[in-house]
């Protein structure tokens, strides 16, 4: 064993024949006729891995040549200048060979070299390829859209308008707070969204006995040996990272160690806590509260007892409710599984076994979080949710607001005002009434109703998508008809009298008086 350099790449990136796995994952990009894809997974999934063999396909199978990626890397990232110069640093060599480095030098805006390298390449080749650029770690977008006003509308419209142009978003699961910035579009709103999960049994296997005729020595103490690779499985939850981490540990400590030594080594070096911790950060806080009640219950639990054990902890967590849906995504992600009982426990029970350690800490984090949470709601509105009073006395306000849109519209609708001196006149009026919308935005997500209060977010942007307004008030009609209010924004839709705004600001108002009512 002296003279063979251990096989396991844990942490660095991996292509070719080092990548294992994954090939549903990459036929959902390369076989696909999505524009827009994204891909959530936790922390060392393999998603850096992932984009690196999606290039390599694209460079060396005759059947994925007609694409031409363009890959960009924004780990570590803190500034748009940074994230300019990897767009460079990353790109096709045979694009950037043939590029007006002049014309970069003009350029301020990440969008702008976008638009540059598919031009270049559009006008310099005789071939028709698909442009797809792979975005990866593009969390530091959430700091762009802050600090640039225009970052995020600007990179939507890039991605919309090129019509060769196809964007594969790989991210952790914070990606998705572009969602709910009211100050920005929703970058996301049109993507098609996977999530990059554990591996199978077999490639799980695979990758434990790394093919054994693909390496110059094979390691006989892990070639088919099933009770051992069946340990590991169980341990690492099939995430490549730490399949890598523990099959390396093995193999440094073999034959001195068993694997239950190793583990206990692993958890006491707190190898894997710096990923814990960040994967435990990035998630909602109601998700943070039913993982610590799932570990301090030490079994197996129903999602309803998990959803009212996170209820009894506070009824509404940062203006949301506990519902299914937190429970649902914690199993897309790969922390949470189901049993054959429909009982949900730990799918790593490193995970487990990491928060169990540390729990006072997590608690008293995660219960200063929501009460932080909470002030600040408070500073903007009545924390959770408003009271009828409440929105009584905001009944004159809106009628004075719907009265002043619907004015504008007829005079629209009349010819008498033109298209641009309309939009901008209804946006300076939204604008007006931004505290307004407020209230009745968060009102409407402390009950769960995302559809309309996604709508309100429409109505408010610069551009506002009519159709999208109608196609998701028609949505939430649907999802409303169990709940009693579905008729009512259906009754609001067909009245051809009101604009697509004046529609969204009745639907919300009147689900917001209804839902107060019957709950």
């Amino acid at each position: 064993m002296e003279n063979i350099v251990n096989p396991y790449i844990a942490g660095n990136p991996v292509f070719g024949d080092n990548f294992y796995g994954r090939r549903q994952d990459l036929q959902k990009v390369l076989d696909s006729q999505h524009k827009l894809i994204l891909f959530l997974a936790t922390r060392r999934m393999g998603k850096t891995s992932f984009c690196h063999q999606i290039k390599y396909l694209c460079k060396k199978e005759d059947h994925y040549k007609h694409n031409l990626c363009l890959l960009w890397n924004l780990q570590g990232v803190r500034s748009t200048d940074q994230a300019k110069r990897r767009l460079l640093q990353f790109s096709n060599k045979e694009v950037l060979s043939k590029i007006d480095w002049n014309e970069v030098e003009k350029l301020t805006a990440c969008n702008e070299i976008i638009r540059l390298l598919c031009s270049t390449y559009r006008n310099s080749s005789n071939e028709r390829k698909n442009i797809l650029l792979l975005i990866d770690e593009p969390e530091v977008f959430i700091h762009f859209s802050k600090i640039e006003v225009d970052f995020l509308a600007d990179l939507k419209e890039t991605f919309d308008s090129i019509t060769n142009l196809r964007v594969v978003i790989v991210s952790p699961p914070r990606i998705r707070q572009l969602s709910y910035l009211d100050h920005a579009p929703s970058l996301l709103e049109h993507f098609q969204t996977y999530f990059l999960r554990e591996f199978d049994n077999e490639d799980a296997k695979s990758l434990i006995w790394l093919d054994q005729q693909k390496i110059e020595n094979p390691i006989h103490f892990l070639e088919n040996n099933n009770s051992l690779a069946d340990e590991i499985i169980k341990v690492s939850n099939k995430i490549p990272f730490y399949i890598q981490q523990i099959c390396g540990n093995i193999f440094d400590a073999h034959p001195v160690l068993r694997l239950t030594q190793v583990i206990e080594s692993i958890i006491e070096q707190q190898t894997f806590s710096p990923f814990f911790t960040s994967d435990f950060s990035e998630l909602h806080p109601i998700q943070k509260i039913i993982l610590l009640n799932l570990v301090n219950s030490s079994e197996p639990k129903e999602s309803q007892h998990l959803i009212n054990l996170t209820k009894n902890v506070a009824p509404i967590i940062a203006g949301q409710i506990p519902t299914l849906k937190y429970i649902d995504e914690l199993v897309s992600l790969g922390i949470l599984k189901k049993n054959d009982h429909n009982k949900y426990h730990f799918s790593n029970s490193l995970f487990d076994r990491w928060i169990l350690r540390d729990f006072d800490n997590l608690w008293n984090r995660t219960m200063n979080e929501i009460n932080i949470k909470k002030n600040f709601d408070r500073k903007i509105y009545p924390p959770g949710c408003l009271k009828k009073k409440d929105l009584i006395e905001m009944k004159a306000k809106l009628e004075s607001f719907r009265d002043g849109l619907k004015s504008m519209y007829d005079e629209y609708s009349d010819g008498k005002l033109t298209p641009e001196f309309y939009f901008k006149s209804r946006l300076s009026m939204i604008r007006e009434h931004e505290l307004l919308l407020k209230h009745f935005q968060d009102h409407l997500s402390a009950y769960g109703i995302d559809l309309l209060s996604k709508v309100l977010r429409l109505v408010k942007q610069e551009k506002c998508d009519e159709n999208l307004v109608i196609e998701n008030l028609k949505k939430a009609a649907e999802l409303g008809h169990a709940q009693g209010w579905g008729e009512i924004i259906l009754k609001i839709i067909r009245d051809e009298s009101m604009s697509e705004t004046q529609m969204a600001i009745e639907a919300t108002f009147e689900v917001a008086i209804y839902v107060i009512e019957n709950n």
